[in-house]
């Protein structure tokens, strides 16, 4: 393989190692306040405070590279989705949620992660060298997954005994299509995965949260008919989904714990 060649072969690939050095590529996207309805301050629900926790994960930063063989991860503008979700659960609580002296709810969303990926799996064939490392150039690069992550648990306490808990996890899950792309075909990616994240978290949140007020009240548990369980199976399939993109998941152990899962939840 020709050297000149290499600038054109894997550009989003190229973009990611660039990551890794001194100049840490930075992209720009809307807020994601654009997607949210906010409730006139009469209608939002009363909590007594809110917070939100965030802190890097070593697999968010990290470039796992393997190579002669086997399944390497590429990670894309580290420690950027954490800012985007973060201030995405900031806009959501606000647009939701009041502060009231009076209540006693304590709202905590911890965000577990939140990054965008790309996931190489080879045998080992078909390699060169590209920056330090081999890469496959063979046809099967179209196979490519490129998958964003966002992974959010949320703990609402009211008093001192009451405490309910739940998380969201949402993928999404692109595939690259070429071996020619160019940043420009990536950063478009990357904003049309972040705003679809972005949509499913905010309904997973309204379908969890939601539910544990009884108009004003906060009661700390779903109310009959709500939508809590489809919105932790979907986030439970969503976890196998992005498991198995990654290749941790053989597709038969994926559609044998697929259907457990889905089993468990609509019994």
């Amino acid at each position: 393989m020709k050297a000149r060649l290499l600038p054109k072969l894997f550009a989003a690939i190229a973009l990611a190692f660039l990551s890794t050095g001194c100049v840490v590529p930075r992209i720009t996207a809307p807020r994601g306040s654009e997607l949210l309805q906010a409730k006139a301050d009469r209608d939002k629900l009363p909590i007594k405070s809110f917070k939100i926790e965030s802190s890097d994960r070593q697999i968010e930063t990290k470039h796992d590279l393997r190579m002669l063989a086997g399944t390497s991860r590429l990670v894309f503008y580290p420690k950027q989705a954490r800012e985007f979700i973060e201030q995405d659960l900031r806009d959501y609580v606000n647009a939701t949620f009041r502060e009231d002296p009076l209540s006693d709810v304590l709202l905590t969303l911890r965000i577990e992660q939140a990054y965008t990926f790309l996931t190489m799996m080879d045998s080992g064939a078909n390699l060169i060298p590209f920056v330090g490392v081999v890469t496959s150039v063979t046809d099967s690069f179209r196979d490519i997954p490129v998958t964003f992550i966002t992974d959010v648990t949320v703990e609402t306490r009211g008093g001192a005994s009451t405490a309910t808990s739940a998380n969201v996890f949402v993928k999404n899950i692109e595939t690259a299509t070429s071996r020619w792309e160019t940043q420009q075909t990536h950063d478009d990616r990357y904003r049309r995965q972040l705003q679809a994240v972005r949509t499913e978290l905010f309904q997973r949140l309204d379908q969890q949260l939601l539910p544990l007020w009884q108009g004003q009240q906060f009661v700390g548990k779903p109310v009959a008919g709500s939508n809590g369980s489809a919105a932790t199976l979907a986030s439970e399939l969503s976890r196998l989904d992005a498991s198995l993109a990654e290749g941790k998941l053989t597709p038969d152990e994926h559609a044998t714990m697929t259907k457990a899962v889905t089993e468990r939840y609509r019994r």
